[in-house]
């Protein structure tokens, strides 16, 4: 979510659904202590799936060309490969899925 999106939802909040700031803390702190665990990711664990977009094809891709261009492998991509695609998701998106999601993506 970016910044400009962020501060509509804060006001949001505090106009229509009572969110106040309090005397040790603003309305801008508690959102974005909020935000520090993406919903993306709470949601992808328990469900045991992931909902892939195009942002996250093109990561999955960008980075899979890059351990390609790394290894010379036996047409399989090593496990290393599969958490670089997790860890950059993690990184760029905040997305924390695990390395089998990667790998299943890849199958379909």
């Amino acid at each position: 979510m970016d910044r400009r999106c962020f501060d509509k939802l804060c006001h949001v909040l505090m106009t229509r659904g009572g969110l106040v700031t309090t005397r040790n803390v603003t309305v801008l702190e508690i959102m974005n202590n909020k935000r520090k665990e993406p919903m993306a990711s709470t949601q992808a664990i328990k469900r045991g799936y992931v909902s892939w977009n195009k942002e996250m094809g093109d990561i999955l891709t960008r980075v899979l060309l890059e351990e390609i261009n790394k290894e010379k492998g036996d047409g399989d991509f090593k496990p290393q490969a599969y958490q670089a695609v997790v860890d950059e998701l993690k990184k760029e998106l905040g997305i924390a899925i695990n390395v089998d999601h990667v790998r299943n993506r890849t199958k379909s």
